[in-house]
């Protein structure tokens, strides 16, 4: 069995970081700024609508314009499209981190994105299935949802690193590996918590950053417990960017 600490982790993703943090980031962000396009939007005759019935001085008639906008902005083509290619997107970057981190490539490039369309369609379905598990064992008791998402927290890499691998398989590799270190996985996920919002000090913008080394230090866990870290050709492959374990 693959042991990790915290402090080595965040260690290993802070290396990643200094050296391909201020590009991801920039990324990440653009990506924000795709999905606010389509998330955000509202029909505008829903609107016009919202402001007629805000002049007539009608509470119900303005609570009732105000539900229908919510429920058909809900329900949206645009908010289902901009869902759908935020989770693509966020498959390509997790690939090109993974990537980054095996050592495979030096600097940030398209060629982790050339998967098989079925690996980015099960990354998609199991990011979906995750957080609805997740969403259940928090709602039935905070612990069950914690622990649960921690020891599913690497299966996500399974596919990217794996594209032919099979659901179940992906599952069952992702469950076996974190078999005693949920504990430490949880407590990984409330210190990187931290670290995300300390970007917001950094006007806001520095979320981004923040996020990236967060997304490295799970990444790192995957890597050290499907034990590519301590495969002796890693070092060389890294080339210095990170201490193998």
């Amino acid at each position: 069995m693959y042991n990790f600490s915290i402090s080595e982790v965040l260690d290993q993703a802070w290396a990643l970081t200094k050296k391909h943090g201020l590009l991801l980031a920039l990324i990440i962000f653009v990506i924000s700024l795709v999905e606010s396009a389509f998330t955000n939007w509202v029909d505008p005759t829903q609107i016009n609508a919202l402001v007629e019935n805000l002049d007539t001085n009608d509470p119900n008639a303005f609570i009732s314009a105000y539900s229908s906008m919510l429920q058909n902005v809900a329900f949206s083509p645009y908010i289902l499209m901009g869902s759908l290619l935020t989770l693509v997107l966020n498959c390509a970057v997790r690939a090109i981190m993974l990537s980054l981190a095996k050592g495979t490539t030096s600097d940030i490039s398209i060629e982790p994105v050339k998967m098989p369309v079925m690996a980015y369609v099960k990354y998609i379905a199991w990011e979906i299935l995750y957080g609805i598990i997740v969403c259940i064992g928090l709602c039935l008791c905070i612990v069950p949802g914690l622990w649960i998402g921690a020891r599913l927290a690497t299966v996500q890499f399974y596919f990217l690193d794996n594209p032919e691998i099979g659901f179940g398989e992906a599952i069952r590799r992702g469950w076996e590996s974190t078999d005693g270190h949920a504990l430490n996985l949880i407590g990984l996920g409330i210190v990187c918590f931290f670290i995300v919002m300390a970007g917001l000090l950094l006007c806001c913008i520095g979320i981004y950053f923040t996020e990236v080394i967060a997304h490295f230090s799970l990444i790192v866990v995957y890597l050290i417990l499907s034990g590519f870290y301590s495969q002796p050709s890693v070092a060389d492959n890294l080339n210095g960017d990170v201490e193998t374990i």
